[in-house]
C-alpha cells in the first residue's frame, strides 16, 4: 500500500492520513491513540521500536481526527496485511478500514489480520479467528 498515492481519505470524522514523510512529527499526534493499545496488550514492545520500524518502512502509520492505525506487511506467501496496533475512536477506525481495505485489495493484498482481543470480531464482523496464542509466565 506504501506506493499508493492517496495521503489522506476522507471520512466522516474528516481526513485520516496515510504517514509517508515527516514520520517523527506524525507519530507525536498519534501516539496519544496507538500507545494505550501497545500497553495493554499482552505483546508490548518499546515505543522506540514502533518509531524504529515507521522510520525503517517495516512499519506504516495512518491516524484520522480520534484514532491510529499501525499496518505492516507480514510477509507470508499470500500477501497479507496485518494490523498490530489501533486506538482511539473504534466507530473511527471502522469506518476508516473500509477504505484501507479497498486499497490494500488495489495494492495486490488478499488477506487482513488484526492483532488484538476478541472484541475486535464484534467490530469487524468479517473477522474470523484462525489461531489462539496461549502464554505462560516464567
Amino acid at each position: 500500500m506504501s506506493h499508493v498515492e492517496t495521503t489522506q481519505l476522507k471520512t466522516s470524522f474528516g481526513p485520516f492520513r496515510m504517514v509517508e514523510t515527516d514520520i517523527l512529527h506524525h507519530w507525536g499526534v498519534a501516539r496519544q491513540w496507538i500507545m494505550p493499545a501497545i500497553e495493554h496488550g499482552e505483546f508490548t514492545i518499546p515505543e522506540d521500536e514502533v518509531v524504529q520500524g515507521l522510520l525503517n518502512k517495516q512499519k506504516f502509520l495512518v491516524y484520522g481526527q480520534q484514532s491510529a492505525l499501525i499496518w505492516e506487511n507480514a510477509g507470508f506467501t499470500i500477501k497479507t496485511i496485518h494490523f498490530p496496533f489501533c486506538g482511539g475512536n473504534l466507530k473511527e477506525i471502522q469506518e476508516a478500514s473500509v477504505i484501507l481495505f479497498d486499497l490494500a485489495r488495489q495494492s495486490g493484498f488478499k488477506r487482513v489480520h488484526i492483532t488484538g482481543r476478541r472484541g475486535w470480531a464484534k467490530a469487524f464482523p468479517g473477522l474470523k479467528e484462525y489461531c489462539t496464542t496461549y502464554k505462560m509466565e516464567l
